[in-house]
């Protein structure tokens, strides 16, 4: 499963257990944080960051990446999620998500993902991850834009902790 979790929406242990380069992705979500023109609105004359509607935001997603496998080279694939609201809750539920793709167009890989979205930054947590006998985790990150999430990055790791690869993303939405 890839667990996506966003600003602190995870359980103690489990921020514990990202490399670094999840405390970076979710910086660069975080500051990614666009007014799409159907934003949430903030009082006048305050600093409070404007948020993308999340009902707006709701529905199907499907998109590709791309980037590296250590010394297995080029990796691509798919990424499809549904994003959620339910009730009052200020953020969206990732389900029904996967990842797959290719290593040089040869080793199969996936992993699911869950998890939530705020404020329309996307920062996600890959877990039980699967290509052939190796396992992989790692984190994911995207900035919401009027058709979706673009400009996304992620980055895998062995289940020992060092880097197996990393890349971009995007996908479009909602649909």
């Amino acid at each position: 499963m890839l667990v996506l979790l966003l600003f602190g929406a995870c359980a103690g242990d489990m921020d514990t257990k990202l490399d670094s380069g999840a405390a970076d992705m979710a910086t660069t979500a975080d500051s990614a944080r666009v007014d799409s023109g159907a934003a949430d609105s903030a009082p006048p004359g305050s600093d409070a960051v404007k948020c993308p509607s999340l009902t707006k935001m709701a529905g199907t997603y499907s998109g590709t990446f791309k980037g590296t496998i250590s010394t297995l080279g080029a990796s691509s694939g798919t990424v499809t999620f549904n994003l959620t609201k339910k009730g009052v809750e200020e953020f969206l539920t990732i389900g029904a998500g996967k990842m797959s793709g290719k290593v040089q167009n040869s080793l199969p890989y996936s992993s699911d993902l869950q998890g939530t979205v705020k404020c329309g930054a996307f920062a996600a947590k890959i877990v039980n991850g699967k290509a052939g006998t190796v396992t992989f985790q790692g984190t994911m990150a995207a900035p919401w834009s009027s058709t979706g999430f673009s400009g996304g990055t992620w980055k895998v790791t062995y289940a020992g902790g060092s880097t197996l690869g990393s890349g971009t993303w995007e996908a479009k939405g909602p649909k």
